[in-house]
């Protein structure tokens, strides 16, 4: 069974609770990848972000978005060469990026490349060597 709900866990209380959303909710999948990017004043709203997984069909590399001040879900439009699809990556939120490493894509390749989504611009970076021989590269 894949699915696409939210749940919060409470740190003082280690109790969970459903979390009510609005907008466009990412479609049910599993092996995603999730990071919370804040606005780096630390005071300002944070934006849960979900990256690719699988929904028992195929492997996804799209972008969502999770306002966390309002729980309105976006799928924002994101410039530059999308990563391979894949599942089971890493996603790490520094500095008003995201930073994408790694998972597995068809016929179990797997991944060994970085890949950078920058906050500001909604864009992927170009940050890997195409001559570097390794096996990321990208579509």
């Amino acid at each position: 069974e894949y699915l696409n709900d939210l749940h919060a866990l409470d740190v003082r209380t280690y109790r969970w609770r459903a979390v009510e959303t609005g907008g466009a909710a990412p479609q049910r999948r599993a092996n995603h990848s999730s990071a919370l990017l804040d606005d780096g004043t630390g005071s300002g709203p944070s934006e849960l972000f979900v990256f690719g997984g699988w929904n028992g069909t195929e492997r996804l590399n799209d972008v969502h978005v999770l306002d966390t001040e309002t729980g309105t879900w976006t799928a924002p439009r994101v410039t530059g060469i999308k990563p391979h699809p894949r599942a089971g990556m890493t996603l790490t939120a520094l500095r008003g990026r995201l930073y994408l490493f790694g998972g597995s894509g068809t016929s179990s390749k797997c991944f060994d490349d970085l890949q950078v989504l920058d906050r500001e611009q909604m864009a992927w970076l170009d940050v890997n060597d195409e001559n570097d021989g390794g096996g990321g590269g990208r579509q």
